[in-house]
């Protein structure tokens, strides 16, 4: 009897502790979960990898772990847990949409889409998991694909953002100015507050020449979050197209008071001025591009035009030479270079230029006739960044 009394002691102190054990684990848990949505990745990645390390099995914590270096965009970090937590639980499916987010995030859309058609047949209703994979075929240029995978997220959710915009953009794409229009509207009806989907509207109006409409709702987008420099960025856009340059300078202005860093300032401001012949303020915001950011599309496009503007061909080849260099598969590099032997009169390096330009694009090489410094910029390529 006294055995068995011992006995009964032993079970009942070894599940009293084992109950204790499993509401501190939990408890430790939630805090690190609390942690990631405060983004205080540091301390929920101590207290992940402390749990991880005593209880080897809890694949909720290596996908918690996966989840905070993503969210860092420490990807090979996140990989690893992912893998981890994969290892532990095959059919894990918060692992397999996390893969496949976290590839998204990377750049690596065919192992992205790999993952997250194999979660969407686990789960078929996950919205995160439809929007990036209709993301993923826009960025294919299959847009009849994408279509089809939003307009199955706005079964579920009718009042899906991102499936709303997306829509509106494909079918911009498309020609359908009425649809996306409507799919635009519909954002801006849902969520009347949101200076996102007041944005994408007004932006939306500027691109189809509704001038007025864009420009209304673009400042009631400045009203909703005034610190937004997307939106100054692009009110500066659209004055500038109709060339009232002292509002886009204003707004352009107040984009840099917002973020000095903003690399798209400094292009339109170097834009602008040179469309207002200050070519050597022009410059200073060109070299303040190119140091902020040397890679950075058509920069180096703009200079040479600048340069080809104040008639010092051999720096306008030089800057042509860089943007090629810096995008190969872009044609406006090659056009520019090939503009500028024809217009300085060297008709070999003219030929060599057109030759590779239709090797590498298979189209005919085509320039503006007659050629002048005037015609010379491809405005609607950069008006269209």
């Amino acid at each position: 009897m006294k055995k068995l009394i011992i006995y009964y002691i032993i079970i009942f102190t070894w599940l009293g502790f084992n109950t204790m054990f499993s509401q501190t684990l939990s408890s430790e848990f939630e805090t690190a979960k609390q942690l990631l949505l405060q983004r205080n990745y540091n301390d929920a990645i101590v207290i992940l990898d402390k749990i991880l390390n005593e209880n080897k099995e809890y694949f909720e914590a290596a996908n918690l772990l996966a989840k905070a270096y993503t969210n860092l965009g420490l990807y090979e970090e996140a990989e690893k847990f992912y893998i981890k937590s994969l290892s532990i639980k095959p059919d894990n499916y918060d692992a397999i949409a996390g893969m496949g987010s976290m590839f998204f995030l990377k750049g690596n859309y065919n192992a992205a889409e790999l993952y997250l058609r194999k979660a969407g047949k686990m789960n078929g209703n996950s919205a995160r998991v439809l929007s990036l994979l209709g993301k993923i075929g826009m960025i294919k240029g299959d847009y009849k694909e994408a279509k089809r995978i939003f307009l199955e997220l706005t079964e579920i959710d009718s009042t899906n953002s991102e499936a709303l915009t997306n829509l509106g953009i494909i079918y911009q794409q498309e020609g359908d100015v009425a649809k996306a229009e409507m799919y635009f509207r519909k954002e801006v009806n849902h969520y009347p507050n949101d200076e996102l989907a007041r944005m994408n509207l007004g932006v939306f109006y500027g691109s189809i020449g509704e001038f007025h409409k864009s420009i209304v709702e673009l400042n009631k987008a400045k009203e909703l979050n005034p610190k937004d420099e997307n939106v100054y960025l692009s009110l500066g856009v659209f004055y500038l197209q109709k060339k009232i340059y002292g509002e886009a300078e204003k707004n352009f202005r107040d984009v840099l008071a917002l973020n000095r860093f903003n690399p798209d300032a400094y292009f339109y401001l170097m834009l602008l001025k040179m469309k207002k012949g200050d070519l050597d303020t022009a410059l200073i915001y060109g070299n303040k591009l190119t140091k902020l950011n040397d890679e950075y599309p058509q920069a180096h496009l703009v200079i040479s035009n600048i340069y080809l503007l104040k008639d010092d061909y051999k720096t306008a080849i030089e800057h042509a030479k860089i943007e090629i260099s810096k995008f190969p598969k872009n044609p406006e590099g090659y056009l520019l270079l090939a503009g500028l032997y024809y217009y300085a009169g060297d008709e070999l390096n003219f030929n060599i230029v057109k030759v590779k330009f239709q090797r590498l694009f298979g189209k005919e090489f085509n320039l503006k006739n007659p050629l002048t410094k005037d015609n010379f910029l491809l405005e609607s390529e950069l008006m269209g960044r």
